[in-house]
């Protein structure tokens, strides 16, 4: 089994970021490219489920949320419909220098390193696009 750990540093409060995560409409605005027209369903609570669909290029992932620490700690299962597997990710944030936010972001049980280097790069071109949403 293979990990992915990425750190960022966001240039916004941690209840931004934080919000980023958790409300459906924030979400939508960076998770996925807009070119592939995603339907997003964001429950962030314990036990919630979270779900983004692509009709464009015909994917969708989704899970459940397994912990929701605001504004320091959210945790979700994450699983490629049609497949039964699932891996788990783990995002931590904390207050850095002046009005910054350390986004420590982990992704585990992931099988194989081909996968992996997939959903590093998923998560990299995610996590570049968070900044523009929270003002950063």
């Amino acid at each position: 089994m293979t990990d992915i750990v990425l750190t960022r540093r966001i240039d916004a409060p941690i209840d931004e970021v934080w919000r980023a995560w958790t409300d459906e409409s924030v979400f939508a605005s960076w998770f996925w490219p807009s070119r592939l027209d995603p339907v997003y369903e964001l429950d962030a609570r314990p036990g919630g489920r979270w779900r983004v669909a692509s009709p464009v290029a015909s994917m969708a992932v989704g899970g459940e949320f397994t912990a929701v620490d605001a504004p320091e700690r959210l945790a979700f299962t994450w699983t490629w419909e049609g497949e039964a597997a699932h891996t788990v990710v783990e995002v931590r944030l904390s207050v850095a220098r002046g009005r910054s936010t350390l986004l420590d972001l982990t992704h585990t049980g992931i099988d194989g390193e081909a996968t992996a280097a997939d959903l590093r790069q998923g998560w990299n071109d995610c996590l570049d696009r968070l900044p523009s949403a929270v003002g950063g």
